[in-house]
């Protein structure tokens, strides 16, 4: 608890995993002791304005090369089924883009991919933009408990 911050959800990028006015109990991550792992929703500085936070999603990890193909989204060349989304597009559109991540990157994404600032724009993020990893909803309270991180689950392309 004393390495925790609260954090207010403000916006709908997180939709339909968090809505505005949620309340969340985040762990501060400290780079030596703390793993960041593919699915983790994290709150991250803003790369480009280091003042402004956002909640996004852990999707890509170092080393990685991350895809956006016919409205599909790759890792390594395989489709990833994010069952999060809750029946939202995994992306909006059809153009195509890929990210190749260094070893020390990251690929996030918001839940609600049409209103959302996240890699896709700004590009991967380096482990100091983690501020930490959500843990617990505390508000609220019908919604309220722990934030675990969702099973992945891949597809070859076809």
């Amino acid at each position: 608890m004393w390495n925790s911050e609260l954090y207010v959800v403000r916006g709908p990028s997180m939709s339909p995993t968090f809505a505005p006015g949620d309340q969340l109990l985040v762990s501060r991550v400290r780079q030596r002791t703390m793993k960041v792992s593919r699915g983790d929703v994290v709150v991250m500085r803003d790369p480009l304005e280091g003042e402004r936070r956002y909640l996004k999603r852990v999707f890509g990890l170092p080393s990685e090369r991350i895809e956006q193909i016919e409205g599909s989204l790759l890792v390594n060349g395989k489709r990833v089924r994010e069952g999060y989304l809750g029946g939202l597009p995994s992306v909006v559109g059809l153009e195509e883009a890929a990210w190749d991540l260094g070893e020390h990157q990251y690929f996030v994404l918001g839940d609600n991919r049409a209103q959302s600032t996240d890699s896709r724009e700004f590009g991967p993020i380096m482990p100091d933009d983690i501020v930490g990893i959500v843990r617990f909803r505390y508000w609220p309270l019908y919604r309220a408990g722990a934030v675990g991180r969702p099973a992945i689950e891949y597809s070859p392309p076809d």
